[in-house]
């Protein structure tokens, strides 16, 4: 059960940071926030998780460009690490039986690799995005042409990783 409250936590956090203010100024806007993150926790084997991720990427498509709600450096990082971390609970989630004991020893290693995983990624974010502001004045085309050649990259390493450990058969 905790680790289905994480994926809630986590879920409501994302919701918090990417839906416009005003939406989360009347009752109805607020419950129908913390009704989508409990969705989740409630069936995270189900559809439920990417429902989530995909209300979170419209809010915050509609936070940013129809209300005047700033695009700063820690809302993007927030919403990064906070889906991340519903991604990886919900999974987590799914995989044990609802009335499983696990030993804090494995939500604690998970919550690590998780934790360091969107820690990681945030300080590359970071550093590719003042990279792209001191190349050019046209920043984000740097910066995406950059955040996709890591992307490649990282992705290069995780298959080299995974076939090098695979057992061979």
């Amino acid at each position: 059960m905790l680790v289905r409250a994480g994926v809630g936590v986590a879920g409501l956090i994302a919701l918090l940071v990417a839906v416009p203010a005003p939406a989360l100024t009347t009752a109805y806007g607020l419950l129908g926030v913390v009704a989508l993150a409990a969705g989740p926790a409630l069936a995270p084997d189900g559809h439920w998780p990417s429902a989530l991720v995909l209300v979170t990427a419209g809010g915050w498509l509609v936070a940013t460009t129809l209300w005047p709600e700033p695009v700063t450096v820690w809302r993007v990082l927030a919403l990064s690490a906070s889906l991340y971390l519903v991604h990886t609970l919900a999974a987590l989630a799914a995989a044990l039986p609802s009335d499983a004991m696990v030993a804090p020893d494995v939500v604690v290693g998970w919550l690590a690799r998780a934790v360091a995983v969107a820690v990681v990624a945030s300080l590359l974010s970071a550093a590719v995005l003042a990279g792209a502001a001191r190349v050019s004045t046209g920043g984000y085309q740097v910066a995406t042409v950059l955040g996709l050649a890591v992307a490649a990259g990282l992705a290069a390493t995780l298959s080299l990783a995974a076939r090098r450990s695979a057992p061979r058969s």
